[in-house]
């Protein structure tokens, strides 16, 4: 639920200028990769499902640091709960952390994380409009993070990819609270006649 909420706000984060590539709540994808002894080195790094509607090929995105884009910006899911529910509602509260890596090369070398983090509290809704069977949906700034490479640290980036994390580059963290109800009522889901096929 939270992974479709979170992507509600993904076009308004994208019409800032030094946003490059903007993505949801990734998941942590792992995969076995040639190391220089010969042998294979098991690395995990954060990836996005692809929406079909945007213009990068594949199923699905990495979110890795790299030279190549002026700033990554993705969301991770900290914590999803139930408050309460009775024969019609579920009330729920989830936690997400926005992490927001930053290219200072390709934006501006005088302007720091800070200064980006600042931009995105000031475009993230406080509201997201009823979708589905999901309503009253609130998202709540809830502070920022401290800076420090332990942000990464679910993700095993080797030495190439740590130089990411210091000047000209720069990165930063922030929380939100997302309140949400869930109507318990049924309704008819509509199929696709390419059920099953990417569009």
């Amino acid at each position: 639920m939270t992974r479709s909420i979170i992507d509600k706000t993904l076009t308004t984060v994208a019409t800032l200028n030094f946003a490059d590539l903007v993505c949801g709540v990734v998941t942590p994808a792992s995969q076995h990769v040639m190391a220089a002894d010969g042998g294979t080195v098991l690395k995990i790094f954060p990836i996005y499902q692809n929406d079909p509607t945007t213009c990068r090929n594949g199923d699905y995105i990495t979110c890795i640091p790299d030279d190549k884009y002026r700033s990554i910006i993705y969301f991770e899911e900290v914590g999803n709960q139930l408050i309460s529910q009775d024969n019609y509602c579920i009330s729920m509260q989830a936690t997400v952390r926005l992490i927001g890596w930053f290219n200072l090369k390709k934006i501006s070398n005088t302007l720091t994380s800070d200064y980006f983090l600042s931009q995105l509290i000031q475009t993230i809704p406080d509201k997201v409009a009823d979708f589905d069977n999901l309503f009253n949906i609130y998202l709540t700034f809830d502070g920022i993070e401290n800076k420090s490479p332990l942000l990464f640290s679910a993700y095993t980036y080797d030495e190439a990819e740590q130089q990411y994390l210091i000047f000209p580059y720069d990165y930063g963290a922030q929380r939100y609270t997302v309140n949400y109800h869930i109507n318990k009522c049924q309704s008819t889901v509509s199929l696709s006649p390419n059920c099953g096929k990417r569009p």
